[in-house]
């Protein structure tokens, strides 16, 4: 009995440790396929995320190229209009024609009311600030430099005009707003180029990161589809182990057949029958 005990334990203990074994196998897979699920949406968010990114830097970059033409066109302006006003000034002193008068007027009030408007294009930075506040000092005394020279003449003072304008004074605080105009449009510039390289940077990473995605995301899918199958095939070998586990189970491992067991209990349910009948065994 203890031989026959071996004979038969020692198949079915093997067939045991094959289910057992493509049990694991079939769970390391699966779980490898949900890994790969799982990093593939990892890499899909991140993906999100880079496109986020780039489209901010983007849309940062076309805010500051617009905020880079405002501040150059006034700083342009600013500089005419103070041009506009010292020829005005000279074109009186030198004809005494009051229609000379007109951009002096006209462009240089013009030109103030442009400096507290580059004063509030830059007021976020605070370098750019300091800068067009000293613009706005600077036209307001040159306007006023201009506005005195201009009076002297009309009372009658020429040569108190005359030694005005010699001083130079005048041109002297058009050079002055000029370089300074100079800086706030070279930071303007500056820091508009910074800003299209940050941008650019981003959308050519986020660029990079998209063949990146889509090559793993293929490979992530081989490995998904290769999983799919090794899955299906452990699967498959796992419900054969198990049928043959079953059947060897019922089936008598000496003889070839059915379990013996089994056997002498339907034979003593038809002994009994048969007794009970008055009938032959059949």
């Amino acid at each position: 009995m203890l031989c026959g005990a071996k004979i038969w334990g020692a198949p079915h203990m093997w067939l045991v440790g094959a289910v057992a074994r493509g049990s694991r196998t079939s769970s390391w897979r699966g779980q490898a396929l949900l890994a790969c699920i799982g990093v593939l949406a990892l890499m899909l968010i991140a993906s999100s995320w880079f496109a986020r990114q780039a489209e901010a830097e983007r849309i940062r970059a076309e805010a500051s190229k617009d905020h880079a033409i405002a501040v150059l066109n006034t700083v342009q302006d600013i500089e005419i209009a103070a041009l506009n006003a010292l020829r005005g000034e000279r074109g009186y002193l030198l004809t005494n024609d009051t229609s000379y008068l007109e951009p002096l007027n006209v462009d240089g009030q013009g030109g103030l009311a442009l400096t507290r408007e580059l004063t509030s294009l830059v007021k976020e930075d605070s370098r750019q600030l300091v800068v067009a506040h000293s613009v706005e000092r600077d036209y307001r005394n040159m306007l006023t430099l201009l506005q005195s020279i201009v009076q002297a003449h009309k009372t009658g003072a020429k040569d108190e005009a005359l030694t005005m304008v010699r001083t130079g004074e005048g041109r002297l605080a058009l050079k002055k707003i000029s370089a300074k105009l100079s800086q706030v449009a070279e930071r303007e510039t500056i820091l508009l180029r910074e800003q299209s390289a940050l941008a650019r940077d981003r959308a050519e990473a986020s660029e990079a990161y998209q063949y990146v995605l889509s090559s793993a995301g293929l490979a992530l899918m081989l490995l998904a589809g290769l999983a799919v199958g090794a899955v299906r095939r452990a699967v498959a070998a796992e419900a054969r182990v198990r049928t043959e586990l079953r059947r060897r189970a019922m089936t008598d491992e000496l003889t070839g057949l059915a379990n013996r067991r089994e056997f002498m209990a339907s034979l003593d349910r038809a002994v009994a029958t048969a007794k009970r009948n008055g009938s032959p065994l059949a």
